[in-house]
């Protein structure tokens, strides 16, 4: 039977990290350093790579894309829990929710899948280094970060578009200071049963690579 978003929800609430509001602005410079020396970092990584001759192999390409992934994941989800501890409003729409969970989701699976990338790169200079110039071409790098980021887009697009062709006429307060899947679908009072097998799949998937 095919569901369909029949829900007048237009924004969720979060919950905050904190229930005592004098802790808020402890917790917000605590997540802005936290965010600005893993934008720190893994920028650094990023120009440091880029600009060195000697880094230019896929070893440190595809840890370059890693940090890159790191990057986007985290700018998901940071900038808006650090507003909402200023604002203390703790609310996002229905559009801004489901952007967040599809940005973060997608760069934390293609995350994954470039882990397991890195791996496969490990295990040919180990096994087969006479061969592994030859294997590991020019091409071949940028061809395998490629489909790290087209799974990642695949499998957040199916999370995503399940998740929020639901009905959420429960509530519309989410029990996470950000968007999630498991805390969408208790919101939901139709059958969820397809979207925690999805997310089942796409998990066991993730771990297998």
């Amino acid at each position: 039977m095919e569901v369909r978003n029949q829900t007048s929800v237009t924004e969720f609430l979060l919950s905050g990290l904190v229930d005592d509001p004098s802790l808020n602005y402890l917790f917000f410079v605590i997540f802005l350093l936290m965010y600005l020396m893993t934008l720190l970092g893994n920028f650094s990584m990023i120009s440091l790579i880029s600009c060195s001759p000697t880094l230019r192999n896929p070893m440190y390409f595809f840890l370059g894309h890693l940090s890159f992934s790191d990057v986007c994941y985290s700018s998901g989800i940071t900038p808006k829990i650090i507003s909402n501890m200023v604002s203390r409003r703790l609310v996002i729409s229905f559009q801004g929710c489901a952007a967040q969970l599809f940005f973060f989701v997608l760069f934390v699976t293609a995350e994954c899948f470039l882990v397991t990338v890195m791996a496969y790169d490990r295990y040919v200079a180990t096994c087969n280094p006479l061969l592994y110039v030859m294997i590991m071409s020019r091409d071949f790098p940028m061809e395998l970060v490629g489909m790290a980021y087209c799974g990642g887009i695949i499998t957040t697009t199916i999370q995503t578009s399940c998740t929020f062709r639901l009905s959420f006429c429960n509530s519309n307060k989410v029990n996470h200071f950000y968007c999630d899947i498991p805390p969408l679908l208790k919101l939901s009072c139709t059958n969820t049963s397809m979207s925690e097998l999805l997310g089942a799949d796409s998990l066991r998937v993730e771990f297998r690579s």
